[in-house]
């Protein structure tokens, strides 16, 4: 049985994506029945702590807030139909959507909108395979590395099989 990337079944590969530093122990629910390494069913959820990192003139900031979101609803873009990934907030933070064994997201944007649509999973890569997702017309641009397929890792004490290890470098 295929597992979530990277922080196993229960919790979400889009943690990384999002930044995830680290999970909560209290929003841990391992699940052994999802079949899938992104799970896109109703009010999946997880929690986790990003960290914020900004410069000012005349200091550094450097903060982090546990952030929890889960799956609610849908929604259609250009065509196309996306599970909604909402804050605790009841706010969109991505929309995502699953084609064959390929993950693709938008970004909720200010003022309403939503990014280009991105991969940022692939099932069937090979360890090693990259791909890049550019961003604001080439200024930004974010590579997707698989590190590692039919991992295992060990998360609060538990063991998951078959994860895919999944680095994204900003």
């Amino acid at each position: 049985m295929k597992t979530i990337v990277e922080l196993a079944k229960g919790l979400w590969t889009i943690g990384l994506i999002f930044l995830c530093c680290g999970c909560e122990n209290e929003e841990i629910s391992p699940t052994t029945e999802i079949s899938d390494y992104f799970p896109l069913e109703e009010n999946a959820g997880a929690s986790y702590i990003k960290e914020y990192f900004a410069i000012g003139d005349s200091q550094n900031i450097w903060w982090s807030d546990t952030v929890k979101l889960r799956v609610s609803g849908d929604t259609i873009v250009e065509g196309l139909s996306y599970k909604k990934i909402l804050t605790q907030f009841g706010t969109i933070e991505k929309i995502v959507r699953k084609e064959g064994t390929q993950y693709f997201g938008r970004n909720h944007e200010l003022y309403g909108g939503f990014s280009w649509e991105y991969l940022f999973l692939d099932e069937n890569l090979p360890a090693g395979s990259t791909w890049v997702h550019v961003k604001n017309e080439g200024q930004l641009k974010t590579e997707y590395v698989v590190e590692e397929v039919n991992a295992t890792h060990v998360l609060h004490g538990i063991e998951y099989k078959d994860v895919i290890k999944l680095r994204a470098n900003y």
